[in-house]
């Protein structure tokens, strides 16, 4: 499986495209369509998966659904947030995606992808890591010696602190690629986090 990152937006928000013979998946495209794109190539894309649903992860899809079809997969927990520009910050800007999403399954089958879904809720409500092979895309929810903010809308340090202790129950030490900044592995982060001590 080849991955590929491409930072967007104003955050500088990691998307990532999934390729397997041809096919392609897209985790989080918070802007820059056109950008994403490029990245594509000649793949098609099978799906969208958005580990939350904050503007800087959902930006690009309205300008991505003019070139193609697929469908968007999201926690239903942050489904109100799709549609409410004060729950996904992009006032006053106002971003609304009318899309429907599905939910995710435990496991989710995709062509040649086969995801574990794990809800990690905390900085939002329906916050998910997702886990495919020997990679973990954790979204806001774990990021390099650090982890997502718990003082925003639909947020939850309670939660947050039962998602962390999940994450480092997991015994595999998976590659982490996060929302935002640089990868690292779940081992370091076990080592290094002082969140997840």
């Amino acid at each position: 499986m080849d991955i590929k990152t491409v930072k967007v937006g104003i955050l500088q928000t990691n998307c990532y495209i999934l390729i397997k013979n041809g096919k392609a998946i897209i985790i989080d495209p918070g802007a820059k369509a056109e950008r994403i794109l490029s990245a594509l190539g000649e793949n098609k894309v099978l799906a969208i998966l958005l580990t939350h649903a904050h503007f800087d992860h959902i930006g690009a899809i309205n300008d991505l659904l003019t070139h193609f079809t697929c469908p968007i997969y999201l926690n239903e927990e942050d489904e109100p947030l799709m549609k409410d520009p004060q729950l996904n910050y992009s006032f006053p800007k106002r971003f609304i995606v009318e899309v429907k999403t599905l939910p995710y399954p435990k496991i989710l089958d995709i062509g040649d992808f086969s995801f574990e879904i794990l809800e990690t809720p905390g900085h939002t409500e329906g916050s998910v890591c997702l886990l495919i092979e020997d990679f973990m895309f954790s979204g806001d929810t774990l990021f390099m010696q650090s982890v997502g903010r718990t003082d925003l809308r639909t947020s939850n340090p309670t939660k947050m602190k039962q998602s962390l202790r999940l994450i480092k129950s997991i015994n595999k030490d998976y590659l982490v690629y996060p929302g935002h900044d640089e990868s690292t592995s779940l081992k370091l982060e076990k080592l290094t986090n002082i969140y997840l001590k």
